[in-house]
Parts: C-alpha cells; sequence; structure tokens
C-alpha cells in the first residue's frame, strides 16, 4: 500500500501540472497570434509596396506617352520610345 505521504505528494503534483499546462497553452496561443498578426502586417506591407511601384510604373509610362504624344505634335518624333499597344494594333491587323 501507498505511503499517505507519498499519495499526497502525487495529488499535489497533479494538481499544480493543471495550471502549469493552462498557463503554458495561453502563451502558445498568444504566441502563435502574435506570429500570424506579424505574418498578416509583413503582407499588407508588401501589397503597399506592390501597389506603390505600380503606381509609380503606369505613372512613368503614362508620362512618356504624353512626351511622346507632345514630340510628334511638334514635329519631333521620338524614335527611341516605342508604344507596345502600336505594336499589339499591327500584330492583330
Amino acid at each position: 500500500m501507498l505511503d499517505p505521504n507519498l499519495t499526497a505528494i502525487i495529488c499535489i503534483s497533479i494538481l499544480a501540472l493543471i495550471p502549469i499546462s493552462i498557463v503554458s497553452v495561453v502563451k502558445f496561443t498568444n504566441l502563435k497570434l502574435k506570429t500570424e498578426q506579424i505574418r498578416a502586417d509583413a503582407m499588407v506591407k508588401a501589397e503597399e509596396i506592390k501597389a506603390r511601384n505600380q503606381y509609380e510604373i503606369e505613372k512613368l509610362v503614362s508620362g512618356n506617352r504624353t512626351n511622346s504624344r507632345i514630340n510628334h505634335t511638334q514635329g519631333n518624333i521620338d524614335d527611341s520610345y516605342e508604344d507596345p499597344y502600336e505594336k499589339r494594333k499591327v500584330r492583330e491587323r
């Protein structure tokens, strides 16, 4: 038969494991939530950078088209600029 002192020690250790396991589960869950939040923030920043870069590219392309049109109307033909849409129109014909 078990010694009463040993039984008490076993019961106390089992009761001590319950709060320890609860605390560890809560900390683990918080850690997972933080990592997911960091990952989501990084994805949002990446999308913002992509959108900003796309906007800058479109602004540059539209600026090149405007400069090309101004040069054509003034009689200065800019041979260095090739409009990709013109190539597409030629291929479609």
